[in-house]
């Protein structure tokens, strides 16, 4: 399974699974591109053992989005983790401190258990201290680093417009 769930729903990242050969659905006459034949279950042969987190923040500009997004993606696979991401064209943020809606970022992760102090680490090396304004607050806390998750915790309420309880 390919696909990356929030948490506190079951994660089928890296699980292989058994399904029955035929469709549930007919492929349509014209499928869009996102078009994907959904089989029926049977049953698991492998669990992955994966937890799924959110990170959002501010679209990586100037530098153009393939450049910074692609160094994600690359440092994520390396680390054995799945990941997927919605850019600037469906989401936005709001600048922290100029109450201005910007292009942002969202992005899960498919983190591998035992890993997430490591991968936590690994985001923090890659982005610095400004880099995008990204925010990982379950990521942080499960990796054991609660000063970090508040932080994050905070800043995605930036992000969010929420500023003081109010959104």
């Amino acid at each position: 399974m390919l696909t990356v769930r929030l948490p506190g729903y079951p994660q089928r990242y890296g699980d292989t699974v058994l399904v029955l050969p035929q469709p549930v659905d007919p492929q349509p006459e014209e499928p869009d591109e996102d078009w994907m034949p959904t089989y029926p279950y049977l049953t698991d042969i492998f669990t992955g053992d994966y937890a799924g987190y959110p990170i959002a923040g501010v679209y990586p500009e100037p530098e153009p989005e393939p450049e910074r997004v692609g160094r994600l993606v690359d440092l994520m696979r390396e680390m054995d983790c799945g990941m997927w991401h919605y850019t600037a064209e469906e989401e936005t943020v709001v600048l922290p401190g100029e109450d201005v809606e910007v292009p942002g970022i969202y992005a899960m992760l498919a983190v591998p258990a035992g890993r997430e102090a490591a991968v936590n680490a690994a985001l923090l090396e890659l982005t610095g201290e400004k880099f995008w304004n990204l925010a990982w607050p379950e990521l942080a806390e499960a990796a054991g680093s609660p000063d970090l998750a508040l932080k994050h915790t905070q800043l995605r309420q930036l992000l969010q417009g929420e500023v003081d309880g109010e959104n």
